[in-house]
């Protein structure tokens, strides 16, 4: 088992490597063409609302999905292919749902957000909220890819940042409103090569709208519950954005240059240990004692790799920021600003690893109800702490809390862990 999930660690990181690497060029080019002003609040805090329903359902279905798709596909190929036209035909009706909720939560955006008030603004809300049927749709598509033991899908994930980073590039002269085109173009080609790369692995892709498979009890069974926490776990970035609005032009975007470096160890930790692990610990032949030994044996390996991470960020953190963003209107105050996040916020990585490798194993065991009392935890954690940390260390304490949040969830998660053990030995 341990070198199946070495080769997937190492294929999904690679990917995620130079995803996350397009991505860093991509937040490059926008902090020097715009800076920190209130046309990038508009677009970061529009496009958390595209981003909360699609994150949503993504967390719910790679989690759920992909154990079930793993044991069909091991079970009968014109199954696999049965179950992969139903699960599309959901996200179609998913999508549609997810995009009258976004139509409606716009108008929450007029009320909460200053930075509105910018023309652009109804060109984001014109175009952005589609984007999430598209969104819905795909994440269905990448996750099959990643079931069925291929990882393009997130090295294809970079296509929305090299999309938008090559359209912001083109002076205003010759195309107007560079960064709304940029997301919607980038958007929509990723869309097409996902449904590209599935059609090459099943043939014509044809969504079913009714349900045969009777894997969808367990997917219905898990689903909500799983819904609920990716629910409150989505929020926390829109819960995040309301407390840095609260300091005034420039604090949205701050906090994003900010998180999006945090974002880079973080992400790296988060897609590679789900997508190398849920699918090596879901099989069914796995041996239980081994599968706990790999928990045990990767927590320690990546708390510690986490640890040396987090320490070098601290240390060369300013020159990181000033050599990404310090450039154009990206100011030397702006540096400082974000530094401090970065700072604070680089903390949570040896935690948050933890965390994902725990997520990753109750997934595979089917306890999602372990999950959604993390996430109830990470969330009212995330709440009280941002108004403690806030009046201590201002806008950095809405990136310190998730230190505490993933260290919580940690400790909550290992006892869950210790006890679920005992209750097994027990039974047997």
């Amino acid at each position: 088992m341990k070198n199946l999930i070495y080769k997937n660690l190492t294929s999904v990181a690679m990917f995620l490597l130079i995803a996350k690497i397009i991505g860093a060029f991509k937040e490059i080019v926008l902090a020097e063409k715009y800076g920190t002003n209130t046309l990038v609040d508009s677009y970061i805090y529009t496009l958390a609302f595209v981003n909360w329903p699609i994150s949503l359902w993504f967390g719910v279905i790679s989690v759920v999905l992909i154990p079930i798709i793993v044991k069909i596909h091991q079970r009968s190929v014109s199954d696999s292919l049965l179950f992969f036209r139903e699960s599309l035909g959901l996200s179609v009706l998913t999508g549609v749902l997810f995009v009258i909720f976004t139509v409606a939560s716009f108008s929450i955006l007029d009320v909460n957000i200053e930075a509105n008030k910018v023309k652009e603004i109804e060109f984001i809300k014109s175009y952005f909220q589609y984007l999430v049927f598209f969104g819905v749709v795909g994440a269905t598509l990448s996750v099959w890819i990643m079931a069925l033991g291929s990882n393009v899908n997130t090295l294809l994930e970079a296509t929305p940042s090299f999309v938008l980073m090559i359209i912001i590039l083109i002076p205003e002269k010759y195309i107007s409103m560079n960064i709304f085109i940029g997301v919607v173009t980038g958007y929509s080609i990723h869309f097409l090569l996902l449904l590209l790369v599935v059609k090459n692995k099943f043939g014509a892709v044809r969504p079913n709208f009714y349900i045969k498979s009777t894997e969808w009890t367990l997917f219905f069974r898990s689903a909500g519950i799983l819904a609920l926490g990716q629910f409150f776990l989505g929020s926390s970035e829109i819960i995040d954005n309301y407390f840095a609005s609260n300091f005034g032009h420039g604090a949205i975007s701050s906090l994003s240059y900010g998180n999006r470096i945090v974002s880079l160890l973080t992400g790296l930790v988060s897609v590679v240990i789900l997508r190398a692990m849920l699918p090596v610990f879901s099989k069914e032949d796995s041996d239980r004692a081994e599968i706990i030994s790999n928990v045990f044996y990767w927590s320690k390996i990546i708390f510690i790799v986490g640890i040396i991470l987090a320490v070098i960020v601290q240390i060369f953190s300013h020159e990181l920021v000033s050599l990404l963003f310090e450039r154009g209107s990206f100011t030397i105050e702006d540096t400082l600003k974000v530094v401090e996040i970065v700072q604070y916020g680089i903390i949570q990585v040896p935690f948050f690893g933890l965390s994902m490798i725990f997520v990753s194993y109750f997934a595979s065991r089917l306890k999602y109800k372990v999950i959604l009392y993390s996430a109830i935890l990470a969330v009212s954690t995330k709440i009280l702490l941002n108004y403690i940390l806030i009046d201590i260390v201002g806008l950095a304490g809405v990136a310190l809390s998730w230190t505490g949040v993933y260290l919580l969830n940690s400790i909550f998660f290992y006892v869950y862990f210790i006890i679920h053990q005992r209750e097994s030995i027990s039974i047997k």
